[in-house]
């Protein structure tokens, strides 16, 4: 699993990270490398510890189209939009 910060912003205490994680789950032995875009949102304190870290990202991405049943309607859903 690797990481890439193509971007970052801040507003006052809190920071937005911008990511890419690259990940390959080796699947059945398959070499298939997975990449979810995500956005990481810090708080730090005044001694510039995190106070506070919450991550948004799409599992449907990776993880719950790897799910027999829930892949399909992932799927589904995706060509229909």
């Amino acid at each position: 699993c690797t990481f890439e910060f193509p971007s970052a912003a801040r507003n006052g205490d809190d920071y937005y990270l911008r990511w890419v994680m690259r990940v390959n789950l080796n699947r059945d032995g398959v070499e298939e490398v997975d990449e979810v875009i995500g956005m990481s949102h810090l708080r730090l304190d005044t001694d510039g510890r995190i106070v506070f870290q919450q991550d948004y990202w799409d599992p449907s991405d990776v993880l719950y189209r790897r799910i027999p049943i829930a892949g399909w309607m992932m799927n589904k859903v995706k060509a229909g939009l």
